[in-house]
């Protein structure tokens, strides 16, 4: 969903032109757009951050993905990148899309982007190189026939993988996975230079599948990704809207600039604002740099008194303010698979515990709402169904005795600090085995 939420950044940067500053020169001027959360410098893929202001550099670098993500939150092919396509469905249930990609794709330097490109960038991230490296648990293209045989080694091909010529491939969800309401995102790729990656790796399709013609040698990607300027934070060749400039990790900023390369997103169009650097707001200094021109643009404030500030300005006509419903949300999560979590009289009794009314009060003030599941009030299927939903879910109000009797002998609470003036109290929770 965080792909979802830099959207509207996304938007705003494609769409505003110079020419419609009240400042506006003869030569474009660079837009300077500020983020509470400070960039990290994990700008490929979020193996090893997902920062919101990580999530924004990616948005702006990597692109061309084969499918198109609508802003009615709605898929669909990417008609600038697929010439045509089909889905086939086989007599076990498997799901064929066959791409053919059209042949003006170029990345920043200026080079093609052929279909070796795509396929590569989908066994780069399904295969067990880069999840050693990343130490995740991430399973891209999971749904791929033959993942499992391949993300584990066992096999050096991905099954359902097909390079079928320069400019064509073809990808076969395993039935397993299907029917799925976002199914396209299951064969969506962002393509990555290959010969800035793995140089001199080629691709084989012996009938089985797809693979690399060799051994990934391990520590020359990681010194591809993590040496002096490593494709982690340095991408320099991209398919995105923008090219990276530079980045500076001490301060966290990034600048970037017009691809000059870019084909467009899947209506066609492409930046018109020549320049941008991003830049960390913070919370106490954002607005007064933002009324001072320092920057031109703060997204996703939630600060309280900030956004107070804001509002005040907006009303004097200084600066402009738009809401937006984010289509993520902050939660707490419990493995609930061993351990003490794994009893579901322990989840419902913490469940009980938290105050999602008073942390919202404290934390956002007005700028919040609590959810009661997994989903965002910007979610297109949430949206405008607030009340539905909670009459669907399972509703767990504060309520501390009744944590502690529906703890099935998990919980002991005892107050730690009494109400007063500042507070309703705090209670100290202590998990005990059974």
């Amino acid at each position: 969903m965080l792909h979802k939420m830099t959207a509207w950044l996304l938007a705003v940067l494609m769409l505003l032109t110079t020419g419609a500053a009240a400042n506006a020169q003869d030569e474009p001027r660079e837009l300077v757009v500020a983020n509470p959360t400070k960039l990290t410098g994990m700008f490929f893929t979020d193996r090893w951050g997902n920062t919101t202001s990580d999530v924004d550099v990616r948005t702006l670098l990597h692109g061309l993905n084969t499918v198109a993500h609508h802003g009615d939150g709605s898929l669909g092919i990417n008609p600038t990148v697929v010439k045509h396509h089909h889905r086939v469905a086989d007599a076990q249930g498997n799901v064929t899309y066959t791409l053919t990609l059209w042949d003006d794709l170029r990345f920043s330097d200026g080079s093609p982007i052929t279909a070796r490109d795509y396929a590569g960038s989908v066994l780069l991230l399904a295969g067990p190189q880069l999840r050693a490296l990343s130490h995740s648990d991430s399973r891209s293209y999971e749904a791929i026939l033959g993942y499992e045989a391949y993300a584990q080694g066992k096999s050096p091909a991905l099954q359902g993988l097909r390079l079928l010529d320069e400019h064509a491939l073809s990808l076969t969800i395993d039935a397993a996975f299907l029917p799925y309401y976002y199914e396209l995102n299951l064969i969506d790729i962002v393509p990555y230079p290959m010969e800035v990656l793995l140089p001199g790796i080629q691709l084989t399709d012996d009938g089985q599948g797809l693979a690399f013609d060799g051994n990934v040698n391990q520590q020359a990607l990681q010194d591809r990704l993590f040496g002096d300027n490593g494709y982690v934070s340095h991408p320099a060749v991209s398919a995105g809207p923008y090219r990276l400039l530079s980045y500076d990790a001490a301060a966290g900023e990034a600048a970037f600039e017009r691809n000059p390369f870019y084909k467009g997103d899947h209506q066609g169009q492409r930046p018109s604002i020549e320049r941008i650097r991003l830049t960390e707001a913070r919370n106490d200094e954002m607005v007064d740099a933002l009324l001072a021109g320092q920057v031109d643009l703060i997204n996703k404030m939630t600060w309280h008194q900030a956004i107070v500030q804001v509002r005040r300005a907006a009303v004097q006509k200084k600066i402009q303010v738009q809401d937006y419903d984010r289509r993520g949300l902050a939660f707490v999560v419990f493995a609930g698979d061993e351990g003490p979590t794994a009893s579901l009289s322990l989840r419902r009794a913490i469940a009980s515990l938290v105050n999602r009314l008073r942390i919202v009060e404290q934390a956002l003030r007005s700028n919040g709402k609590p959810v009661y599941g997994y989903y965002g009030l910007g979610q297109e299927m949430a949206r405008g169904r607030e009340r539905e939903l909670q009459q669907l879910l399972d509703l767990y109000a504060y309520n501390a005795n009744q944590a502690e009797t529906a703890g099935g002998g998990w919980l002991g609470l005892r107050r730690k600090w009494p109400r007063d003036e500042h507070g309703p109290g705090r209670t100290a929770l202590q998990i005990r085995g059974q």
